[in-house]
């Protein structure tokens, strides 16, 4: 390039800068919205757009109080139009409404010492539309809850159902919802597959994107608040691409009655719901040393875990073994379900006829709101055979008239090794029938203690097993949880699912009470948001409650 041509270019370019702002366009402020007409939980975007006013400030933006900002960002851009050089800059906030209603939206800018308004909006937001009804948004959000109104132990299903008429891509939940005020339950239900259904005359797909059981921990009033949640919904093309929506969820309140005391059977449990029995006894006729066999199907939407055992109470000249062969439980048409098979071998102490007693279950029925029971008819079994009978000297010597008894005898006791080496015992012919009573009646007696045995090292070995999982366990709640796993096995209760005051009754244990209760009191205040004293090393109290459970006598 010669010096003439350098000289041609610098004069230009400077032309260039002094005359530029005689080519660009006139700054303008201007609010832009997808729409005017909003649905509360749906999202919007909305935009301010500043054109020619590099450096503005955007003040503010007057009526965004009114709906919760979930997303915001710049952007920049160029263009020359026919020589007009035109810059502009883009505010963008994606905006929920908080409550529906009629609201302005106006932004205020403040550029080279000057305030700006930009145009205003009327926007209308409208309360969410039930499902069915026409005018439904393209894209929603649903909370499920089986049940507002609840009693305490109570089982209430919760889900979070997604309706779109766009293809996505993907979606996920903002924040976890704050569910501290129960237990919770996944259900473990695949919520990558949805179902066509017609709402509104229009066609939408639907995802069950969470679903879970709660069990209030406490009595009183609880909210489950309102999250956010995002969904990545897809823009075609050749090109897999994606633009984000934002939908929050509705609160729902709970209110969590207390059980009634008035007409609370003695033997109940913490059964909550509705609940039907199915039962039979495999025989009413055996032999002596013959087990029966009972078998039992409870179901419905009972808190069944709080159940360990059908028969409480001692039954006279029965030895009775319980076993849980198969529990299934979930939500079924938006209700909680639930099922539990015991297999219950029961051994008659004696010969002769023996009447089993009619066995109550009682639960509290939501429903009816009254303490209710299912029944195991009474049963009248025969135990044929004979008990053999065994004489001591003192029942000898009770008796006023002597009495003619045959002893068992040993003939002779050979201590010498016989020809083919054996060492021989011989008995007298006449007691071979009472020796042969005797073996039976020790087989029998070895067999009832190892199966108590092996009974009480099953329970102490579950119990085992569960402490070594809390040991591993950091979360409180997954904590408190197998608390009351461990409680069930060696009561058949849980600290969710009993009264203080009923706790106390059943608990004879002094520093076991105390221990339950100082853990009671902690997720109570937990649960109300109080501010504790203290904290508590709820593992440590685990500790200690295990070392106290696995050496109480049940």
């Amino acid at each position: 390039m010669t010096g003439r041509s350098r000289f041609i270019l610098v004069i230009f370019i400077l032309f260039f800068t002094i005359t530029l702002p005689l080519f660009a366009a006139e700054p303008s402020f201007r609010l832009a919205i997808d729409s005017t007409s909003l649905e509360k939980g749906v999202s919007s975007n909305l935009r301010l757009i500043v054109e020619n006013a590099s450096g503005a400030e955007v003040v503010e933006i007057q009526g965004l109080e009114n709906f919760q900002v979930i997303n915001q960002g710049r952007s920049t851009s160029t263009s020359i139009v026919n020589g007009a050089i035109s810059r502009s800059e883009t505010y963008s906030y994606v905006i929920l409404p908080r409550e529906a209603g009629e609201f302005s939206l106006k932004g205020i800018v403040r550029y080279r010492g000057k305030t700006y308004e930009t145009n205003q909006l009327q926007v209308t937001v409208r309360e969410r539309s039930s499902l069915g009804e026409s005018g439904l948004a393209d894209i929603f959000i649903k909370t499920v809850i089986g049940r507002t109104e609840v009693y305490f132990g109570e089982k209430i299903p919760l889900s979070y159902e997604l309706y779109t008429r766009y293809n996505i891509e993907s979606y996920g939940f903002l924040e976890e919802p704050d569910l501290s005020a129960f237990l919770v339950q996944e259900t473990g239900r695949d919520s990558s597959r949805g179902n066509y259904l017609e709402l509104g005359g229009r066609s939408y797909l639907r995802y069950n994107v969470r679903e879970v059981i709660l069990t209030p921990v406490t009595t009183g009033t609880h909210e489950i608040p309102a999250v956010n949640f995002q969904v990545n919904v897809s823009t075609g093309g050749f090109f897999s691409s994606s633009r984000p929506v934002y939908l929050q969820t509705e609160p729902v309140g709970i209110v969590v009655n207390p059980l009634p005391r008035e007409g609370q059977p003695a033997n109940f449990t913490g059964l909550v719901g509705q609940l039907a029995i199915e039962s039979s006894y495999d025989k009413t006729e055996l032999n002596y040393g013959e087990p029966l066999v009972l078998k039992v199907r409870l179901s419905g939407s009972c808190n069944l875990d709080t159940l360990e055992r059908i028969i409480t109470e001692e039954l006279p000249g029965l030895s009775v073994y319980e076993t849980v062969t198969k529990r299934e439980e979930g939500v079924v048409n938006g209700r909680y379900q639930t099922s539990r098979e015991f297999e219950i071998i029961i051994v008659p102490d004696s010969p002769g006829e023996l009447e089993i007693p009619e066995l109550t279950i009682p639960y509290f029925n939501p429903e009816t709101e009254e303490y209710e029971s299912v029944r195991i008819p009474a049963v009248t079994i025969q135990v044929k055979g004979e008990m053999p009978v065994f004489s001591t000297n003192q029942e000898a010597a009770e008796r006023p008239e002597p009495i003619v008894r045959e002893t068992i005898r040993i003939e002779q006791v050979n201590y010498a090794l016989a020809d083919d080496g054996y060492l021989l015992i011989r008995f007298k012919k006449d007691n071979l029938t009472i020796i042969l009573y005797i073996f039976l009646s020790l087989l029998l007696l070895s067999l009832v203690i190892v199966i108590i045995y092996k009974y009480w090292k099953t329970r102490n070995n579950r119990l085992r097993e569960l402490y070594r999982e809390a040991r591993k366990e950091k979360d409180e709640e997954r904590l408190f949880a197998i608390l009351n796993e461990m409680l069930k096995y060696r009561y058949g209760f849980s600290l969710k699912a009993i009264p203080r005051e009923r706790l106390e009754v059943k608990i004879a244990d002094k520093e076991l009470l105390r221990e339950l209760l100082e853990v009671l009191v902690y997720f109570e205040e937990k649960a109300l948001n109080r501010n504790r004293q203290q904290e508590l090393d709820l593992r440590e109290k685990v500790k200690n409650i295990y070392n106290l459970l696995k050496h109480e006598n049940i």
